[in-house]
């Protein structure tokens, strides 16, 4: 008998004992179903309610030019458009949709979340890269965990004028499922929650930000 056949044998008496033990005895099964469920259950509702705080632990910026620019849109100087495009001729035309349909002043700011392939940490190191382009900022932002909080995040940083956010109009709740799971889908909505409850928490005096809710 080749080796695999005698792994297979022992595979079997093992899976054998484990049926036999567990219909005679199904104490330790259930016992057992309960605990993992209570873990999962206790998991769930934490990361929901955690889920709306900023998950940020702190920012790096790339280079002296970012930490410049930086400098520059800080202080409501900019109106931020959280826009996931790698395109300068994409944003420029957003950039002029939002201006012809909006009464709106001052540079735009593109924020470019990328997010981390192992989203399992709650807190991020964010590393920004910011720069010109036009008369326009960019910042392009990596190390994410969540991109609703990140752009969160960022625009208490910088206090902008005015926050566009666009909606994804598809379902809420599988939408809902993902973004407690993976960080992404519905953002301009969690986006809005995460700041309002921020601002109440920490009372923050006005004027916030203007938040402009885009269906396109």
């Amino acid at each position: 008998m080749p080796l695999a056949g005698y792994f297979f044998l022992v595979t079997c008496i093992f899976a054998y004992t484990m049926i036999a033990n567990v219909f005679e005895r199904p104490d330790g099964v259930i016992i057992s179903a309960i605990f993992i469920f209570l873990v999962l259950l206790l998991s769930g509702l934490s990361r929901y309610a955690r889920s709306r705080e900023l998950r940020v632990a702190d920012v790096v910026l790339w280079n002296a030019e970012s930490q410049q620019l930086w400098a520059e849109i800080a202080g409501r100087n900019v109106n931020l458009v959280p826009f996931q495009s790698s395109g300068a001729a994409s944003r420029s035309a957003k950039a002029a949709e939002i201006r012809a349909e909006y009464k709106t002043s001052g540079p735009m700011d593109f924020l470019n979340v990328h997010l981390l392939d192992n989203r399992s940490e709650f807190l991020a190191r964010l590393r920004l890269l910011v720069r010109r382009e036009e008369q326009n900022y960019v910042i392009d932002v990596w190390g994410a965990v969540a991109v609703a909080n990140t752009i969160a995040y960022i625009s208490e940083l910088i206090d902008p004028k005015s926050i566009f956010l666009v909606l994804s109009q598809q379902n809420l709740m599988s939408q809902g499922l993902d973004y407690l799971l993976w960080g992404e889908r519905e953002i301009g909505l969690m986006v809005y929650t995460i700041l309002v409850r921020y601002w109440e928490l920490t009372k923050k005096p006005e004027p916030h930000p203007k938040l402009y809710l885009l269906t396109c």
